[in-house]
């Protein structure tokens, strides 16, 4: 520790000599004559070197003033932990490391302690007292008192720190106070009624460039935090804060600011240290100036370049987002910024920039020229009469930058773009070749005007719409160069860039004639020096990689249901395609097939239905090919087999009590609809379908029926399916209580009629539960009725002989049984005929096909005196549908019975009506 009372532990001596050094020379040493030394021999230069050299003081740099630490102005630091305080104070160091470390115990120590004990905890209110360290500034302890006004301290700088996990542990902190209602209602406030354009500036500005950092982790945990809270909705929620124009306008002025000026921007959120000034010098004595230090944080995270990069793609983004939202109507202030060259000079790759007299933004960076043209496309969106407003520079820039650009990962954000801005606005090219470049010389007018002056005495030999358009001339650059080292790409797009060329810019060709220069620029090509292009010696392997590439497009854009055109036409003109490939080259029809392959491998989940068509006109157009033939064979059963393994696997897992998604089973399903029987050819896949069927032929039932339907249906062979069949009727008989959900699905196939006759019970699996329903339908039931109904339309494929002969003694003694009720009890209501009846007319129109006949003739009397005699007794219903019912059964099975039957049927009716006559306590 040092001594008090401010003494210096230097002796008297050491004092004084510093002092006189420090008071300079004296006046008598000022007025002496000054004489030149004279020049010293050899032996007196060597003896001076063997002197001691005398110690020069130098004082120590004087540390810069410190900036007033929250912690101490407010007088938090008597108020909060003493934990936290270490924690606090450790986001002013300057090292990298120390600052993860406290924003990790920040995170873990703090706020996710807070989430675990809740909002109603006391770490709630030490988040809200510590809030002026994060949102912090020099009257923020008023703010939280009075609401009067604040600013953030961290925030701005820690969301553009150069450390990636500086700003990825910021944004998550950042996240987590939002997630945290009081604190995030306590920020909410600040912004809404107390800070001042410049802190609206700083802190939605930089939340804005990190919701759009170039790494995607901070990004995507940064734009959470800001899509929920900030909206452009005015109609948002009372949690949001709504970006209006009071807020829209420092939001743009700062991420202009950080596109145009990123340094600058940094160091105005970054402020560096102020330098002590420099000791006085003894007169005659040359100091050398040291160099400023540098962080070492800087110095490993990232060059000066990058970090301009790096806010500009921030910047970029967030003016795209701002445009996206704001696309039916955009601010004057941000029109007038699109109308900036520099910043259209993030398309630019070379460093001199031919539209704006600085260097590039878009130079050696190819992240920055892509979240350009990515912003170039949403502006597109915007009303047409703001873009045609900055058709002058937008022309220039788009024309100019994107046959200049040799990044292929650029091109594929560029192609979309480009073609949408050339589509809309065909007349780019000839603005283009109108605009005066001479503006953007950087020159000196006084050393260039006798050059000036001799140019203005020289008529110009060309007019803007003669001269040769420079853009087109980049073009051609660029088809000599195969698109700039992407030609699987480039020339598909090339065809609809010519379609946006006018003509006027063609015949502005130097070259006579003048398309001759546009078809030499397509044969150049082959003699290209590029290294990144085949050479002439490599035509072969260019064919196989166009013919790969153009194959690849057609089955994405069929897939993507781009391309309209008819699935079976399409695969039939894929196939004839591939079978003229192999007739002109060896080895080519080899090289396309690997790379389609490739794509329909993929393709069991994304599109199941078109690769079932492919597989199905393939595996018909090439079995008469031996090469495509096996080509095709092999693809089907890797397919399949993945298809079937992955089914496999799922419905193990749901059998063991997990949870899966049933991947694969739509494509099973369209298989089997496209190739029926034939898919069981093979061998291999027929058994693996056989054991998925048997082992889960119930869950498939409930997680696809129409697998198991289609199985059934299209599987030729009686043993596997009717131990299948099996499988599933004690399936359902182990599930009661989801029996009739489970069994629709069957019982809808039956009477379509697309199952197998030979399909039936072997052990009576069903008997017991049809025998339940069936009472419970009887009993009034209208839901069991008409499961009952379904059964006994198909009763083959569910019940026994026995069961099915119970079924129909139970309906006929019921109805009989009701008939006689309402004869005696006036209490017995029409409506309990409505069960029984339904299902006699059921069993009379649904015969089955093996089971034993129903003989309606056994209760013909009944529905006689149903349909004739009981209504007397029902005057005021006489148009019920029970009477209804029963007189159409009575007309149509008693006219059809042989002339035995119908005596035996009158005799008993007659019996019936003579016991009727005299009984006494039937109803009047």
């Amino acid at each position: 520790m040092g001594k008090g009372g401010g003494k210096s532990s230097a002796t008297s001596a050491t004092r004084k000599k510093h002092a006189k050094k420090s008071a300079g020379p004296s006046q008598e040493e000022q007025a002496a004559p000054i004489f030149k030394d004279k020049k010293l021999t050899k032996q007196q230069r060597a003896q001076k070197k063997k002197e001691p050299r005398v110690k020069v003081y130098i004082p120590p740099v004087k540390p810069a003033p410190v900036q007033p630490d929250p912690l101490e102005t407010t007088g938090l630091v008597h108020s909060l932990p003493p934990e936290l305080l270490i924690v606090l104070r450790s986001f002013n160091k300057k090292a990298q490391v120390t600052k993860i470390r406290a924003l990790e115990e920040l995170q873990s120590g703090w706020i996710d302690k807070c989430k675990k004990e809740g909002e109603d905890g006391a770490l709630v209110y030490v988040l809200i007292n510590m809030l002026p360290v994060w949102v912090s500034g020099e009257q923020i302890f008023l703010w939280l008192k009075l609401n009067i006004c604040a600013q953030l301290h961290h925030v701005p700088a820690l969301f553009v720190h150069p450390s990636r996990r500086v700003r990825l542990l910021a944004a998550g902190v950042h996240l987590s106070f939002i997630q945290i209602s009081p604190v995030r209602d306590q920020i909410l406030s600040f912004l809404r009624d107390s800070a001042s354009a410049s802190q609206i500036e700083s802190i939605l500005g930089t939340w804005c460039l990190a919701a759009h950092d170039i790494e995607k982790s901070v990004a995507s945990t940064a734009l959470k935090s800001w899509a929920d809270v900030l909206t452009f909705n005015v109609s948002g929620q009372r949690d949001q804060l709504c970006i209006d124009d009071y807020y829209l306008s420092p939001l743009i002025a700062f991420v202009q600011r950080a596109i145009l000026d990123p340094n600058g921007v940094y160091v105005y959120l970054n402020p560096p240290a102020p330098s002590a000034p420099a000791p006085p010098t003894k007169k005659g004595v040359r100091r050398e100036e040291p160099e400023p230090a540098r962080s070492k944080a800087e110095e490993l995270e990232e060059s000066d370049m990058d970090r301009k990069a790096r806010l500009r793609i921030g910047g970029l983004g967030a003016i795209r987002r701002i445009v996206e939202t704001l696309s039916t109507s955009l601010p004057d202030d941000l029109v007038n910024f699109f109308n900036n060259p520099a910043l259209w000079s993030s398309l630019y790759p070379v460093e001199q920039c031919p539209f704006v007299t600085i260097e590039s933004f878009g130079h050696a960076q190819h992240n920055v020229r892509k979240s350009a043209w990515g912003l170039i496309l949403a502006l597109l969106s915007a009303p047409k009469t703001q873009v045609e407003s900055l058709l002058p520079i937008l022309s220039v820039a788009t024309l100019r930058s994107a046959w200049v650009d040799p990044d292929t990962t650029v091109h594929a954000v560029m192609w979309q773009p480009l073609l949408k801005f050339l589509k809309e606005f065909p007349g780019a090219w000839e603005i283009e070749r109108s605009y005066d470049y001479s503006k953007d010389e950087n020159g000196d007018e006084d050393s260039d005007s006798e050059t000036s002056d001799v140019a203005a005495d020289k008529p110009s030999t060309s007019s803007p719409l003669t001269k040769p358009a420079t853009a087109y001339l980049e073009f051609l650059r660029f088809l000599e160069l195969g698109c700039s080292g992407s030609p699987l790409q480039g020339y598909p797009t090339v065809v609809i860039i010519l379609s946006t060329i006018p003509s006027c810019i063609l015949a502005s060709s130097p070259s006579v004639p003048p398309l001759s220069a546009l078809f030499d620029s397509f044969w150049k090509v082959l003699n290209s020096p590029s290294p990144l292009l085949l050479g002439a010696g490599d035509t072969k392997e260019l064919t196989k990689a166009l013919a790969q590439e153009q194959f690849g497009r057609v089955w994405a854009h069929l897939a993507e249901g781009t391309l309209r055109v008819e699935q079976r036409a399409a695969a039939r003109l894929v196939a004839q395609t591939l079978l003229s490939l192999k007739e002109a080259e060896t080895g080519l029809f080899s090289a396309v097939w690997s790379a389609l392959a490739a794509h329909l491998e993929t393709a069991t989940e994304l599109s199941p239905v078109l690769l079932s068509v492919f597989l199905k006109v393939f595996h018909d157009k090439f079995k008469h090919t031996p090469e495509p033939k096996e080509a095709v064979s092999t693809l089907m059963s890797t397919t399949l087999n993945a298809a079937i393994q992955q089914c496999s696997k799922a419905f193990g897992a749901t059998a063991t009590g997990g949870s899966s998604t049933f991947g694969g089973v739509q494509f099973l399903v369209e298989m089997l609809d496209q190739f029926r029987e034939g898919l069981f050819d093979d061998s291999q896949v027929a058994q693996l379908l056989d054991d998925l069927t048997t082992h889960h032929a119930f869950l498939i039932l409930g997680a696809s029926s129409p697998l198991l339907l289609a199985y059934l249906t299209h599987r030729r062979n009686e043993a596997s399916c009717s131990q299948v069949w099996h499988v599933l009727l004690s399936g359902v008989t182990k599930n009661p209580e989801n029996a009739e959900l489970s069994i629709k699905p069957l019982l809808d196939a039956t009477q379509r009629g697309i199952l197998p006759q030979y399909l039936k019970p072997s052990a009576r699996e069903v008997d017991d539960l049809i025998e339940n329903l069936l009472a419970q339908a009887l009993a009034g039931d209208a839901a069991q009725l008409a499961f009952v109904q379904q059964v006994l339309r198909t009763p083959d494929y569910f019940l026994s002989s026995k069961a099915y002969v119970a079924a129909m003694d139970s309906i006929s003694s019921t109805f009989s049984s009701q008939v006689d009720a309402a004869l005696l009890d006036p209490v017995v209501t029409l409506g309990v005929f409505v069960p029984s009846l339904g299902l006699i007319t059921t069993l009379s129109h649904s015969p089955p096909r093996e089971l034993p006949k129903f003989d309606i003739s056994g209760i013909l009397s009944d529905i006689f005196v149903l349909a004739y005699l009981i209504p007397a007794c029902y005057e005021s219903q006489g148009t019920h549908s029970a009477f209804s019912e029963s007189r159409a059964l009575w007309e149509e099975f008693h006219k059809a019975l042989p002339a035995e039957s119908q005596a035996d049927v009158n005799q008993r009716i007659n019996t019936k009506l003579g016991v009727i006559l005299c009984a006494t306590s039937l109803r009047p």
